[in-house]
């Protein structure tokens, strides 16, 4: 019987440690939610000496970000790489100044598991360009040590981040340059 009763005491002290761990861990939602916070709120020309918040990636995503930026610097010319021709978390290449959290009618909303949708107005001070301005960014998002980070973004035309830099890599081998970055010929 003690030991039975052991037994059910242990079961149930793990139980409540699952439950803590899962209470602590940020859903996905909160994690992208959170990060369009902080990135709306920052403000380079009041803290200069401050890094733009940026959002955590799966090792796999940083993989493919990095394999590519290494493309760009050996064999690419003008814009290239992830990032290098816009805003990656504002799908755009030019924003309001006055962008806010609040005035951006954000929206953030889980459309399946571990697939959160985005959409926001980038230049809200603009009232007669109907929607030209709204942005829609789907991240899928997978758990890493504990916490949700990103591993895919898709833009307002549906098309995977991943699939971009793969096609982007592809088109760099295929015309590469005649001498790498830096070199004289």
């Amino acid at each position: 019987m003690r030991r039975i009763l052991l037994n059910l005491t242990f079961t149930f002290a793990l139980c409540g440690m699952t439950t803590a761990f899962a209470a602590d861990r940020k859903t996905a939602v909160a994690t992208v939610r959170d990060f369009y916070r902080q990135y709306l709120a920052y403000d380079y020309a009041k803290t200069p000496q401050a890094p733009r918040p940026t959002m955590a990636f799966s090792t796999a995503f940083l993989r493919e970000v990095t394999k590519t930026e290494a493309a760009c610097h050996q064999y690419g010319e003008g814009p290239c790489g992830w990032g290098a021709s816009g805003d990656e978390y504002l799908d755009t290449q030019e924003s309001d100044p006055a962008l806010s959290y609040s005035n951006s009618r954000i929206t953030v909303r889980e459309i399946a598991p571990g697939k959160v949708q985005v959409k926001l107005n980038v230049y809200p001070s603009v009232k007669d360009a109907g929607n030209y301005y709204d942005k829609t960014m789907t991240y899928k998002m997978v758990v890493e040590n504990g916490s949700y980070v990103v591993d895919d973004i898709a833009y307002s035309d549906g098309i995977s981040t991943r699939k971009r830099l793969s096609e982007e890599r592809k088109q760099l081998l295929a015309f590469p340059r005649r001498e790498p970055l830096g070199q004289k010929p």
